[in-house]
């Protein structure tokens, strides 16, 4: 493999609420867990308040 051009990765950020604390949390896509679920990626996050999971479909 050649590298042509070389690029600089995304660090896209994200919004989200904890539907279990109803926090708005925002996060930076490398800080999520990325993840195969059921033939779907998803990032997982764990709110800081209350410890639960939260599932993002990646688009």
């Amino acid at each position: 493999m050649k590298v042509i051009q070389r690029g600089i990765p995304k660090n896209t950020t994200h919004q989200t609420q904890c539907r279990h604390c109803n926090s708005v949390l925002e996060f930076q896509e490398s800080e999520a867990k990325t993840i195969n679920d059921r033939n779907e990626l998803c990032m997982v996050v764990n709110c800081p308040i209350c410890k639960n999971d939260i599932y993002i479909a990646k688009k």
